[in-house]
């Protein structure tokens, strides 16, 4: 692929669709650049911060420090401006204003101000990392051109199921706002393809309507449209393969372990010792079943995703 006929390089990437407690978390990474390499080539000399899957920079019960070092040095590189706390970090970052409000009155995340940032790293730390990512941006003529989340709490994505949208549907749903404020002319959109799904077209239609639009693949790896003078591809391990994606999916999986620090902080005020969960299947369901053993009140509608 000839890159440089492309202008912006965007990815998507998203975390925690498996778990039952807890919010999806998406998000969007763009970038301009000058030059013919692919990003992963040009930050390969880069050490200050790590541009990788998500999942390669943390997994459950470790510390967050690498995932926080990457999303907080970007975050300060492209805004301008620090975040003291979860409530800033995500008034900053979230797709649609009204969600910061909608997730402010969820008893686990009334809290997020009083959430610190950084966690694990420490402000000195990311402000130097974060002016050598920009000193190197301006060196290879790389522009960050947006970042953005969305997040999801578990009662907004019941109600979307409640509206008789499949799991896969709900995602899409969820991710058309990023797909659409990724695509501008000339553009290059990677999507972390998860599961067997192989055809995007009619949804692709739907989002950008009026817009022409060509298959260019659809196979088991990958799937890529041509829509305007643009490329739409979902990819199979797409955040192994471009750093845009990567770093989408390095911004979904930190602000989804933020919220899970809420999320725990809450519960032990009201349950003292209740043991700490992500939210995935098997422990979530213990959770769940700790906290009906000790007799606790819930709304099931807002606490557990229902698949």
């Amino acid at each position: 692929m000839i890159i440089s006929m492309y202008k912006s390089f965007s990815g998507i990437d998203e975390a925690a669709l498996g778990p039952v407690l807890g919010p999806y978390c998406c998000g969007l990474a763009s970038f301009n650049i000058k030059s013919d390499l692919e990003l992963f080539q040009l930050f390969s000399e880069f050490k200050a911060v790590k541009i990788c899957d998500s999942k390669k920079l943390y997994t459950s019960g470790k510390s967050i420090k690498e995932l926080e070092n990457t999303a907080l040095s970007f975050f300060l590189s492209f805004f301008n401006t620090g975040a003291d706390n979860l409530f800033e970090f995500l008034s900053k970052l979230l797709i649609h204003e009204k969600t910061l409000a909608e997730l402010s009155v969820i008893p686990w995340f009334k809290k997020m101000e009083s959430l610190k940032l950084p966690i694990c790293c420490n402000n000195e730390e990311i402000q130097q990392n974060s002016e050598s990512l920009t000193n190197f941006l301006k060196e290879k003529q790389i522009e960050i051109g947006s970042i953005k989340v969305d997040v999801v709490s578990a009662e907004e994505f019941n109600h979307l199921l409640s509206e008789g949208f499949n799991k896969s549907q709900c995602c899409q749903k969820i991710l058309s706002p990023l797909l659409v404020e990724s695509h501008t002319n000339k553009s290059r959109i990677t999507v972390d393809r998860q599961g067997g799904r192989r055809y995007y077209g009619e949804w692709l239609i739907e989002i950008f309507p009026g817009t022409p639009l060509s298959i260019k693949q659809e196979t088991q790896d990958c799937s890529s449209y041509n829509i305007g003078s643009s490329l739409m591809q979902f990819q199979v391990k797409g955040d192994d393969k471009y750093l845009e994606t990567a770093l989408a999916s390095i911004f979904s999986k930190y602000i989804r372990e933020l919220m899970m620090i809420c999320f725990n902080n809450y519960w032990n005020e009201i349950t003292p010792g209740i043991k700490k969960t992500a939210g995935y299947p098997q422990d979530g369901k213990r959770f769940i079943k700790e906290l009906d053993s000790r007799g606790v009140e819930y709304n099931k509608e807002k606490l557990i995703r229902q698949k």
